[in-house]
C-alpha cells in the first residue's frame, strides 16, 4: 500500500482495526506520526560568520 497517498482517515481506520495485520497497523501508525512531526526544527540562534585574524 502507498502510505503517503492514503488519507489520514484511512490510516486511522487501519491503526484501530483489530483484524488488520500487525505489520500494516505498525506502518500506518508510523506514517501518522511522520505526518504529525514538525517539518523543520526551530533554531534559536543565528550563526555568525567568524573570519580568521
Amino acid at each position: 500500500m502507498n502510505w503517503r497517498a492514503a488519507t489520514p482517515q484511512q490510516l486511522r481506520m487501519i491503526v484501530w482495526d483489530t483484524g488488520a495485520h500487525p505489520v500494516l497497523r505498525q506502518e500506518a501508525a508510523a506514517e501518522l506520526s511522520r505526518r504529525r512531526r514538525p517539518m523543520y526544527g526551530k533554531v534559536n540562534f543565528k550563526l555568525r560568520k567568524v573570519y580568521p585574524r
